[in-house]
């Protein structure tokens, strides 16, 4: 590629070069890059008017969010993974959640020099800004320019993306990582070769190490996707398998080993498995004592075990998570009765079917805004139909849409396992936002044609 000169062979001004540079990127990645510009802006100036002071739970952060950020803190001065909730002789080795969201958050505080939860809330708006970029190109990569331009917009503007971009929380960090499992998966079925196989491998590896549900992307994305490539010899398939799987473990044993080194009992990706199990399993949300909870989680079961059991606050989290999940099983088993309806809520939940009244105000325990959950809500529902026309659209085109439709069976399992809230949703967000891209792309060209 030369560069720009002018008609007197003189150095081209700075004008020329930027109409050059203009000329070079091309209309589709101006009007993205106007895109993302835009919703970021929105995302930043929700934040600077809602999020300054006082969230919705009446702190400064909410749920999960609180650990998040002091773990980023923690991080970033130098104290590696440990809980520094309590007093300095209290304090222990801390591996609630998979450690990905902690380490892109860090660097805000490295800036900054102190702890800002503002740049952390900023930090998680440029990786919502990403998560716009990236649905655009795989709209893109998948149905053309207009498609791609549809899509962005279609996440700029979708609460149950931007929602979780003001929040410090790892589904922000998730989004974008299954966006780049999505575009691995892709490449892989273009060009079913080792080095594109071992690239979705290390793809789904990160994904875990945001959010450990993304790992099922493994067995229902890319298993089947390696092995429905007909065109490929069966062996050669079960390589590429091999490599992608190979790779996502490689890519979580950094993190598994270095737990092992740290508590009494193995930890692969962390120690929350055990409270979310206990939380999602006891009379509380089982319909025994709060009928308005069933198929939900619920913090209290945690301490009530801790009083009945008498498991001790503070102490070695891996084995804490090792009572929690045998407490939580043990309660499942005693009340198999009522475990069709618990399921059912859960499912029903996660898909905005049961109690939207109820999630809205849960929402607020994590940080969401009540008007942000309301249009969440009006957006998923008026999403559905669209979606179901873009993947109409990309299956009459040949396109696989099995990697879009795989969030169904992820969310859905996430819901069965654990329990409903909208945010495990978020796999179907992107797709949906994807997808509804595609038909507006469509259906635009459908009435050029007319008007033609």
């Amino acid at each position: 590629m030369t560069t720009p000169r002018s008609s007197t062979d003189r150095p081209p001004t700075f004008g020329e070069q930027l109409r050059w540079r203009r000329a070079q990127l091309g209309r589709f990645h101006l009007t993205l890059g106007l895109i993302a510009l835009a919703g970021f802006l929105f995302r930043a100036g929700y934040v600077l008017v809602a999020k300054r002071n006082l969230d919705t739970c009446d702190r400064e952060l909410c749920g999960d969010a609180f650990w998040y950020s002091a773990s980023a803190n923690v991080f970033a001065f130098g104290q590696g993974f440990e809980n520094r909730f309590g007093p300095p002789d209290q304090y222990s080795q801390a591996a609630d959640h998979p450690p990905l969201t902690t380490l892109l958050i860090a660097p805000t505080n490295v800036v900054f020099l102190r702890h800002s939860v503002l740049a952390q809330r900023m930090g998680m708006c440029l990786l919502g800004t990403l998560v716009i970029v990236l649905v655009g190109l795989l709209a893109r990569r998948l149905a053309g320019d207009g498609a791609g331009i549809a899509a962005a917009a279609v996440a700029a503007i979708n609460a149950n993306l931007w929602m979780n971009d003001v929040v410090v929380m790892a589904e922000t960090v998730g989004a974008v990582t299954l966006l780049c499992v999505l575009f691995a998966a892709y490449r892989l079925a273009d060009q079913p070769v080792l080095r594109r196989a071992v690239v979705a491998g290390l793809a789904l590896g990160f994904a875990g190490l945001a959010r450990a549900e993304l790992l099922l992307y493994g067995p229902l994305l890319l298993l089947p996707l390696c092995l429905s490539l007909r065109a490929v010899p069966l062996p050669r398939r079960v390589l590429l398998v091999a490599a992608s799987g190979a790779t996502a473990l490689v890519s979580l044993a950094p993190w598994t080993i270095y737990n092992l080194s740290r508590f009494d009992e193995p930890v692969l990706l962390s120690t929350n498995d055990g409270l979310t199990i206990i939380g999602a399993n006891c009379d509380r949300v089982y319909g025994v004592d709060d009928p308005g909870g069933v198929g939900f989680w619920n913090l209290q079961c945690r301490f009530d075990a801790d009083a009945e059991f008498g498991i001790p606050l503070q102490g070695d989290q891996s084995t804490q998570a090792r009572k929690y999940r045998e407490i939580g099983l043990r309660y499942v088993g005693d009340h198999q009765s009522l475990l069709p309806k618990v399921i059912t809520i859960r499912v029903a939940r996660v898909w905005g079917a049961y109690g939207p009244d109820q999630m809205v105000w849960l929402n607020q325990g994590e940080g969401r805004d009540t008007w942000a959950s309301v249009t969440g809500y009006v957006m998923w529902w008026g999403m559905l139909i669209p979606s179901v026309i873009g993947a109409i659209v990309l299956w009459r085109r040949r396109v696989r849409i099995w990697p879009l439709l795989a969030a169904i069976p992820v969310v859905t399992i996430t819901a069965v396992l654990f329990y409903g809230i909208v945010r495990f949703r978020l796999p179907a967000d992107l797709s949906a936002t994807l997808l509804t891209g595609v038909a507006i792309e469509a259906g635009r060209q459908k009435w050029r044609e007319r008007g033609a």
